[in-house]
């Protein structure tokens, strides 16, 4: 159910940056800089850039494998990283950043090639322009690779090394200005210190390990709430979901 509500709530992301829109304000030009429009694109950096979105599943997989499913540690990880993500979702919507002026100029160019045309379907129409500031996907990459390492997850060597290449991916794939990156990094970083280590050292949530079939309702109360605001999102802002990916 951790997963499953967690998994849900990823979706919001470009559903906030649409009601971001909504607002009709527009902090952009307080971030871009002239390297950010002379920076070129380099797609074939949308390989590390979509594979981070299995390490979620990945790390379910080896808390399963190898710490005989120990569900405090999904509790401790997805309850920070629901904290974290909550915030990101509160700087998209008060602090409106949109990557126009970077992503126009890419898709203006030529994107015949197959890596271009994978940037072009899997970042450009797949997300939100308002979805800039701070980068998420830095963010979360970077608070997993401090997941793996404090519970000693194997794996967690090549997660490091996958969180160092979202700075070159983001970028790459015109996604985010340089700006964007170093704040995904500092949300990340206060995530861990504030909240994800406190409730590791104390072992938080470590019992029951067995579920009690009393408290299932509850758990899928969760997702319920969070598909329900999902649809609310989606159908407010009109934004199309994974659809667009494929449009």
């Amino acid at each position: 159910m951790w997963t499953l509500a967690i998994s849900i709530y990823f979706l919001w992301y470009n559903g906030v940056g649409e009601l971001a829109k909504m607002r009709g304000v527009d902090y952009t030009q307080y971030f871009i800089t002239k390297y950010d429009l002379e920076m070129p694109s380099f797609c074939w950096t949308i390989i590390p850039y979509v594979g981070t979105y299995a390490l979620p599943f990945l790390y379910v997989v080896a808390i399963w494998r190898y710490k005989s499913f120990d569900m405090g540690y999904i509790r401790r990880a997805w309850a920070a990283q629901f904290i974290m993500i909550s915030v990101g979702y509160l700087l998209f919507y008060y602090v409106p950043i949109q990557i126009g002026p970077i992503a126009d100029k890419f898709l203006s160019s030529d994107t015949s090639g197959l890596f271009e045309h994978w940037t072009v379907q899997f970042v450009h129409k797949g997300m939100s322009q308002f979805c800039a500031w701070p980068s998420m996907h830095v963010a979360n990459i970077w608070y997993d690779s401090y997941v793996f390492n404090e519970q000693d997850v194997p794996g967690k060597r090549a997660v490091r090394w996958l969180a160092w290449s979202q700075f070159l991916a983001t970028i790459g794939t015109r996604a985010h200005y340089l700006m964007d990156l170093p704040s995904g990094v500092i949300l990340a970083e206060l995530t861990v210190r504030l909240v994800y280590l406190p409730m590791e050292r104390r072992r938080l949530w470590s019992e029951p390990k067995a579920l009690s079939p009393s408290t299932l309702p509850w758990l899928l109360l969760a997702p319920a709430i969070l598909t329900a605001g999902l649809q609310w999102i989606n159908t407010a802002t009109g934004w199309g979901g994974v659809a667009n990916i494929f449009s």
